[in-house]
């Protein structure tokens, strides 16, 4: 869908009131430096991926462009776009990119969902009576789409929702708005009906040295990802409208000297976080939660899948935690197996989904689970 561009204008203008303009100036500097960086990172890091498991499987693997393999086991082949592959039929992957009919799925297939409510970016009036209902705080995302992109958390007051709207709006007009829910973010890597992989993913955090700004030191992690070529993370690390909400809301501004040692949560989206705030889990989580993972997985007809919960730990399903199924992403980002904080743990998740694309690698039908 195309929004209009004077949304992502007026938004930027918008975040530039809480940064200032030297602030955006050295931003706009680091995002043009990192863009090349990402995309050289990304492709290693596919490469690898798929030429670790072809080795384990005794396949052939030929590059035919940019992050594009084909490989090949005897008379059978499979082509791998990225991280995409021809587990999923594109209807299924339709389907799972829209995330109110994901929500309308799961909560008939009996798992809990966060209370929610889609809009219009252009009519908002029933979003600011949903917020207006307690409890807050709220996010507001866009109903399509994936990546975090456009999230905004800590929503607690009509002019906090103006601006989310605002800023998510400039990836889609069509919106959430849903419930907070306390716990961790969980990825359960779903394929054929069992969990191959889960990691525990904490909010990004940056740690005080007594000296330095919160905007000094989230630029200093933006540096980082710029200078670093090992496992570092494949997103820039930037003020939004999630981070000045969440500093807000901790009593903190990007003025604030965090006293040495002292670490805070600076957004409460993970898709920015770093490999250091991941923790591979393995399959070591309660089998009830596992199965959740794999209904909602069946319920939007996805064969490989990666479930994101939120719960307040991973020893219990979610009924029993209070947790909820966040987002089932039909191009699960492998990536967040890989780049964890114990990288002893790491599961080597491409082995087994290489394996079902050579074995039977035709999408399977939405009503197979």
């Amino acid at each position: 869908m195309t929004v209009p561009s004077w949304r992502g204008i007026a938004s930027r203008v918008d975040l530039l009131r809480s940064t200032g303009p030297r602030h955006a100036w050295r931003r706009y500097r680091q995002d043009l430096a990192l863009r090349p960086v990402l995309a050289g990172r990304g492709e290693r890091l596919v490469r690898t991926l798929w030429a670790d498991a072809a080795r384990e499987l005794g396949a052939t693997v030929t590059e035919l462009g940019s992050s594009r393999f084909e490989i090949r086991l005897g008379q059978t082949s499979t082509t791998i776009d990225g991280q995409t592959t021809a587990l999923n039929s594109q209807e299924a992957v339709v389907r799972a990119a829209d995330k109110p009919a994901v929500y309308g799925l799961l909560s008939r297939a009996g798992l809990p969902v966060p209370e929610h409510l889609a809009f219009r970016s252009g009519d908002a009036r029933a979003a600011r009576t949903f917020l207006e209902r307690s409890p807050v705080p709220c996010f507001v995302k866009p109903a399509d789409g994936s990546g975090g992109e456009g999230i905004t958390g800590e929503i607690r007051n009509p002019g906090e929702l103006r601006r989310a709207t605002l800023s998510a709006s400039r990836f889609a007009s069509r919106l959430l708005i849903e419930r907070e829910v306390p716990g961790d973010v969980f990825r359960l890597l779903v394929l054929d009906g069992r969990v191959l992989d889960v990691v525990r993913r904490l909010r990004p955090r940056i740690t005080g040295d007594g000296r330095s700004t919160v905007e000094e030191l989230v630029l200093g992690e933006y540096d980082r990802r710029l200078g670093e070529n090992g496992a570092v993370a494949l997103k820039p690390f930037v003020v939004d409208l999630d981070c000045i909400l969440t500093l807000q809301n901790a009593g903190l501004s990007l003025r604030s000297v965090l006293p040495a040692g002292t670490t805070v949560t600076v957004k409460t989206v993970t898709n920015w976080n770093r490999p250091e705030e991941n923790m591979a889990l393995g399959t070591a989580v309660a089998k009830e939660l596992g199965a959740d993972a794999v209904a909602a997985a069946c319920a939007v007809g996805l064969r490989l899948a990666g479930v994101d919960v939120i719960a307040p730990t991973a020893n219990a399903g979610l009924a029993a935690s209070g947790g909820v199924v966040v987002d089932v992403n039909a191009v699960p980002a492998l990536h967040h197996h890989a780049l964890v904080a114990n990288g002893g743990a790491t599961a080597r998740v491409a082995v087994p989904i290489l394996r079902a694309l050579l074995e039977n690698a035709g999408p399977a039908a939405s009503d197979d689970c």
